[in-house]
């Protein structure tokens, strides 16, 4: 699908998108699809949630697409741009859940065996071989509670550094689950 030089067909697509070609807009779907999924997987959304939201991030990259200027930016990172905040416009927007006490001390302990608790203590273990970085802003986010804006300035970091760290963490962190047989294929997205 995309010819010798690269940038030049995606010159072309977006052009067509600013004519409202209906093939150039699908050529950009097609493009863009996996990196806005990629944008957004570790963002606390449901399926539906996260479906919804692509629709509106396509729309949104659609309707400011002439805003777009590929002599100075990628349209990958700009688009996962517009991905993360509506992302973050998105969770904002949603009215907190409230849980009632007595539905607290129903929640059945996490770990029901011995192989379980191992796997915990396996997995807690993991999580002190990570980067320093990685592994302050991984405890304080998922342990803690805190939030990015908190953590960057308990960390003396930017809250965007916070997410990135937060991102590599996990990924690391499942990485090294994966490899030692803890958990084969489940992802670690809270």
């Amino acid at each position: 699908m995309w010819g010798k030089n690269k940038n030049m067909d995606v010159r072309k697509i977006v052009k067509g998108c600013i004519d409202k070609s209906m093939a150039s807009q699908r050529a950009l779907y097609d493009y863009l699809f996996d990196n806005i999924v990629y944008s957004i997987r570790y963002y606390p959304l449901t399926k539906e949630e996260m479906e919804d939201l692509i629709q509106e991030i396509f729309i949104k990259i659609y309707t400011s697409i002439s805003l777009f200027d590929s002599d100075k930016a990628n349209i990958k990172t700009w688009s996962a741009i517009i991905a993360s905040r509506s992302c973050i416009d998105f969770l904002k927007s949603k009215k907190p859940v409230s849980v009632e006490l007595e539905a607290c001390l129903e929640i059945e302990p996490i770990c029901d065996t011995m192989d379980d608790f191992l796997a915990t203590e396996l997995i807690i273990a993991e999580i002190e071989y990570l980067p320093e970085k990685y592994r302050e802003v991984f405890k304080l986010y998922t342990f803690s509670g805190a939030d990015h804006n908190k953590i960057g300035k308990a960390l003396d970091i930017t809250a965007s550094s916070s997410r990135v760290y937060l991102t590599r963490a996990k990924e690391m962190l499942q990485s090294r689950i994966q490899k030692i047989g803890i958990i084969p294929t489940t992802k670690i997205t809270e």
